[in-house]
């Protein structure tokens, strides 16, 4: 055993109330008092091992110190990763650190700017929740949870992978909680407070689990921390300050029944902190034929001193007295098991190494995951978050089923080649930074022959916050060194223009000289010819035609247009101040900066009208201005200056006077029926007659098509006909009715088989522009003035939808067409409306209200990808569906696209969530049953991939109901939804539930709860059953 005390470890002498060794075992952080706020300080851990390294003045032996906690600091844990550090103090804050790429600014302020910090670390993470000090945390196995607990009374368990969040508030204790510490297998956490109680709480449903009181009766409140610490097998949980007979103890509480008949004894004052070696060790004795195994326990007092302890040996392996002058603190072990570390309130931080002949040889990762699967069941991989062991056979054979079920699939699906290229992995890949055009130069030249170079943004890596490496290895180093080009060559391609440039005015020239490409180390130069550039179209300023002013800003052309004024109109030339020609030598900038910015309307008397005109990025950001006039007249617009889309609704129209349309629907010698629509078939002495008959002729080969004209002979007989008295301008047909629009604004409805007419013609209130039949009996027409209306022929005649106005959702980009790219009715008669501006639309009778059903440039449907949609339907052909055939005329509109800049690696899962909720609700609003059920199980299985507990525990509450047999009689709760039974929903969504174990208690929850209700109901039936027999038998 080595003992050490390195007198550089220091808090200037203040106390140091924590510290705790980094997993990797390269660095050690400690956590105080600092001069006027709290204190953390990381420390290399090899000068503390070795003495060489010590004396070496080229090895940093404080890599980073911080001083963002506003008081004392009374705790610092590494996570088991090592990827994060949490640090409480009395400030009430948890504060969560990561080491960044890049260094901050100097020092604080007063230390003339010297930091001398070996590394960078920062605050992620600022976790508020604590009404007093915090004094302890701990996090949970795997990294899924941070605990910490305060002088108010509580224990707050932190969301460890989605913080700030909060998942539970512990309140019980009575009194300051002063310790906190995790169950290895992660199933119960315990916290101990100046109450005298220790308190275990589950972590299934985070309620209390056993109160321990008796052996803190007599302990008093004298103790700063009271530091717990649970065996690395979970079979022992030891306690700080306990007392036995009027002695301090650290008492031994066992898990089988939170038994308290053993402690450690011989500390003579109480017991503050206690910390658990992470291995299990094992270890040949000549008395015993196997190996044993136990653990290692390392315990301080306010005696001042410290004492280590083996399960298998009844006495101390070692105390060391008077270790510090003042109370000891807090304790560490390294990950390796061999090294130990204590602070104490006289400021000073003592290392001991032992060796392994001393405490004996630690079980491998697989060993340790055999013996917890041996004691408390299946043990995952140690990667795997939050709860790791499987608690119910149950749960283990519906895995069984998950497996098999995916190995079928996987031996039926045989991917191709270009599927199997283009199969990503599960495993988020590392984003890039958007690069820019960082190797090419651009250079100009001044009219005094200076030259001037275009500067260029180089983005910096993404600080993407990974683990450190340990400290002093190739992947520690933080900043990146940047040599001179003699040590590689650079290649970068400068191109140089024939540009004269004025200051802040750049004439471009409409040729370049060839680019060239130089290398940095005196290579050979490669001349690259380049494209000229387009000439721009110069502007007449006639009198009679509108002014015209271009302005080139940052590679933007600004098009500034004014309609020609009339003749009783006033020319305001004389209010606008006079913009000097390029002669004069007079910049446009500094004005334009005055007035107005890109984008934004010019301030003058009278209002002119901007137009941009997007073309490009990345060119030089200098102002010219091209003028065939001296003075720029504009003229007053005539009418509103707000642009508006372009509504795009023509009148309904046959491309010849026979036109032939195929009759939907049908099945059989049905489908073969076709339509025809003849003008000026007959002539009358009062006029021309149109013709209508049905024929038995064929299917088309592109039925797609609305009207095709006809090439067909009329061989065939038809099966009815009738004459209209005007031409008709368009028509659709299903197997019960047939109508017909005329060009007087008149529709017609004929029964398909009969020919009859089964209502007067009906007068529309301005010409068609579409007509369409839906499922049943019901019609849809739109006009050119932008009205919709639908009729129910079936039954009763009456009107479903009158005239509704298409105006409000026919929004589009300023100045461009829109235009209806389809129109359908539902089953029931409800209108969908999909335009070309990408967006679907539903009419809603009820709400008398459009409602958004699609939207292809909606952000969330683009970081939704099909992809991960698609993993989660159970039918992937879903076309004949009327949600999917409306979305399927629906297109990204290319004007909405942007720039792609690098995005979260949560956002791609969030959206995907919010666009299956999107479309479920359209499915319910559709009342498509078949859809809602895909989407519904889509949706459950996206929450349950994510982890969403609480939005999956709202699910699952309204598909189980009430939990009693006559569920089914409840008033409140619906047993079905759109037809489907929701406890037959509810059990294909735990089968998918069953395969994530995060949620496996979720999954016990509820399946027990499912079970016990149909047994339930299955009684009850039998019951009643039995009475009617006996009641027939009487």
């Amino acid at each position: 055993m080595k003992l050490l005390k390195p007198a550089w470890v220091s808090h200037d002498d203040l106390p140091i109330f924590s510290v705790d060794i980094h997993p990797d075992g390269s660095r050690f952080a400690t956590g105080g008092q600092g001069e006027d706020s709290g204190r953390i300080i990381i420390w290399n851990m090899a000068p503390v091992v070795s003495e060489e390294v010590e004396n070496d003045e080229n090895v940093p032996k404080l890599l980073c110190q911080m001083d963002n906690h506003l008081a004392c600091v009374n705790c610092v844990r590494w996570s088991f990763s090592g990827k994060f550090l949490a640090s409480g103090g009395d400030d009430k804050l948890v504060m969560i650190w990561k080491i960044s790429k890049y260094p901050t600014g100097g020092g604080a302020f007063g230390s003339g700017g010297k930091s001398g910090h070996a590394e960078t670390w920062r605050c992620s993470s600022t976790l508020h929740g604590h009404t007093g000090d915090v004094l302890d945390m701990a996090w949970s196995p795997h990294d899924a949870w941070l605990a910490s607990c305060s002088v108010d009374n509580t224990v707050i368990v932190w969301n460890a992978l989605k913080l700030p969040e909060m998942v539970a508030v512990l309140k019980g204790h009575k009194g300051l909680v002063k310790g906190v510490a995790w169950d290895p297998v992660g199933k119960y956490v315990a916290s101990q407070s100046d109450d005298k109680t220790l308190r275990v709480w589950r972590t299934a449903d985070w309620q209390q689990d056993a109160v321990i009181q008796e052996p803190f009766e007599e302990c008093g409140g004298t103790t700063h921390v009271l530091r717990l610490s649970w065996s690395p097998d979970g079979q022992y949980l030891v306690s700080a300050h306990a007392m036995n007979g009027g002695g301090p103890t650290a008492q031994i509480i066992e898990r089988e029944g939170w038994r308290q008949d053993k402690d450690f004894v011989g500390h003579r004052k109480a017991v503050t902190c206690v910390r658990f070696n992470s291995n299990i060790l094992q270890k040949q004795y000549r008395q015993s034929s196997k190996p044993q195994q136990y653990c290692c326990c390392a315990i301080g007092s306010r005696d001042c001193s410290l004492s280590v302890w083996l399960t298998a040996l009844k006495r101390p392996l070692v105390v060391l007295h008077q270790l510090f002058t003042s109370s000891v603190l807090d304790l560490s072990w390294s990950f390796t098991g061999l090294q130990l570390m204590a602070c104490s309130w006289d400021g000073s931080v003592a290392f001991v190494e032992f060796s392994q002949d001393e405490l004996g040889k630690p079980l491998s990762l697989e060993e340790k995951n055999v013996l917890h699967e041996r004691m408390y069941g299946m043990s995952l991989a140690s990667a795997k978050p939050q709860v790791t062991v499987v608690e119910t056979p149950e749960l283990l054979a519906e895995q069984e089923k998950v497996v098999t079920d995916q190995q079928k699939k996987s031996e039926l699906s045989v991917p191709t080649e270009k599927s199997t290229t283009n199969t990503s992995t599960s495993h988020p890949q590392p984003l890039t930074p958007h690069k820019g055009p960082i190797n090419c130069q651009i250079e100009t030249r001044t009219t005094d022959g200076k030259r001037r170079i275009t500067p260029m943004f180089i983005p910096p890596a993404p600080d993407t916050g990974d683990g450190p490496a340990p400290f002093g290895s190739g992947g520690s180093t933080q900043t990146p060194a940047f040599t001179s080009s003699s040590e590689s060559r650079s290649t970068i391609l400068i191109k140089r223009r024939d540009d004269v440039v004025d200051p802040n005015v750049s004439r471009s020239s409409e040729k370049t000289t060839p680019t060239k490409e130089t290398t940095a180390a005196g290579g050979s130069t490669t001349v690259q010819a380049t494209s000229p550039q387009s000439k721009r179209m110069s502007t007449e300023n006639n009198a009679s035609s509108s002014s015209v002013a271009e302005v080139s800003i940052a590679g933007t052309s600004v098009t500034i247009k004014a309609p020609p004024r009339k003749e009783n109109e006033k020319s305001w030339s004389s209010s606008v101040p006079e913009i000097k020609t390029d002669a004069q030598k007079m910049t446009l900038k500094r004005k334009l900066e005055k007035e107005t910015k890109i984008g934004s309307k010019i301030q003058s008397p009278k209002r002119a009208r901007l137009n941009i005109e997007d073309k490009g990025f990345g060119q030089s950001s200098v102002v010219t201005s091209k003028l065939q006039s001296s003075v720029l007249q504009p003229v007053m617009p005539a009418v509103d200056d707000q642009p508006r889309p372009i509504l795009m609704l023509p009148p309904l129209g046959m491309t010849s006077n026979k036109g032939v349309y195929r009759i939907a629907g049908g099945s059989g010698p049905r489908t073969k029926c076709r339509l025809e629509v003849e003008n000026s078939a007959l002539t009358s002495q009062y006029g021309p007659l149109t013709k209508v008959r049905v024929y038995p002729g064929p299917v088309f080969s592109s039925p797609s098509s609305a009207c095709m004209p006809s090439s067909v002979e009329d061989d065939l007989r038809a099966s009815w006909e009738v004459v209209l008295g005007c031409n008709a301008c368009g028509a659709a047909a299903n197997q019960q009715i047939i109508v017909v629009v005329c060009q007087d604004s008149t529709l017609h409805v004929l029964d398909t088989v009969t020919g009859q007419r089964l209502l007067s013609p009906l007068v529309l209130p301005a010409p068609a522009s579409r007509i369409s039949v839906g499922p049943r009996l019901f019609i849809l027409a739109v006009t050119v003035a932008g009205g919709l209306c639908v009729w129910d022929v079936g039954g009763k005649l009456k009107c479903l939808i009158k005239n509704e106005s298409l105006l409000p959702i026919m929004q589009g980009q300023l100045g461009r067409e829109v235009t209806i790219k389809s129109s359908l009715l539902t089953e029931n008669g409800c209108p969908l409306v999909s335009l070309s501006t990408g967006k679907a639309y539903m009419y809603s009778v009820d709400l008398a209200s459009w409602l958004l059903i699609g939207d292809a440039n909606d952000p969330v449907h683009k970081c939704a990808s099909q992809k991960n949609v698609s993993q989660f339907l159970s039918v992937s052909d879903i076309s004949s569906y009327p949600l999917a055939t409306i979305q399927s005329h629906l297109k990204s509109s290319p004007v909405t696209m942007s720039l792609r800049l690098p995005a979260s690696s949560q956002i791609g899962p969030m959206c995907t969530v919010t666009y299956l909720e999107q479309q479920l609700l359209a499915c319910q609003a559709l009342e498509s049953s078949k859809e809602y059920r895909n989407y519904l199980i889509a949706f459950a299985r996206a929450l349950i991939q994510e982890g969403m507990e609480s939005r999956l525990r709202l699910l699952c509450d309204d598909l189980l109901g009430p939990a009693h047999a006559h569920a089914k009689l409840s008033k409140s709760w619906q047993d079905s939804i759109m037809g489907h039974s929701k406890h037959e929903i509810l059990k294909e969504i735990l089968r998918f539930m069953s395969a994530n174990l995060n949620l496996q208690r979720l999954y016990t929850e509820y399946s027990r709860q499912l079970s016990v209700i149909e047994n339930s109901a299955s009684s009850l039936s039998n019951g009643v059953a039995e009475s009617c027999g006996e009641i027939e038998g009487l």
